[in-house]
């Protein structure tokens, strides 16, 4: 369906096929990695109300948007890293959840492992 909604608004906007095309393939070939950072959107959203809840704070649309951009990230370093390392497709969806519920911390964490491995990258000059 979403195909089909997506050629409709290409034909609309007088877009050409070929574009319309090319999106689909990307689409195709990149599925599981926007599968996984849905996951780790949803994790987020699931940390944000865990929190709002426990604090007794009101929603907020605007530190909602913000917490899916700090897990968003912190789940696509988590796929790239599960990708490298051929981690199957579940377990990645597995860690890219955690990482979206973690959030920032993820990206710490990441962080630290990547400066631990390399650490010649990161020395000041």
């Amino acid at each position: 369906m979403p195909a089909l909604s997506l050629a409709f608004f290409c034909l609309m906007n007088n877009e050409s096929i070929s574009t319309l095309s090319a999106l689909l393939v990307f689409v195709q070939q990149n599925s599981s990695f926007f599968f996984c950072m849905l996951i780790a959107v949803w994790g987020s959203t699931a940390a944000y109300i865990a929190r709002l809840k426990k604090s007794g704070k009101d929603f907020s649309l605007t530190e909602l948007i913000g917490e899916w951009s700090i897990s968003g990230f912190a789940g696509m370093l988590t796929v790239l890293v599960c990708q490298e390392f051929g981690v199957s497709l579940t377990l990645t969806a597995f860690a890219a959840g955690i990482s979206g519920h973690m959030g920032g911390t993820a990206i710490h964490l990441l962080e630290q492992a990547t400066r631990k491995r390399f650490p010649n990258f990161f020395k000041a000059e």
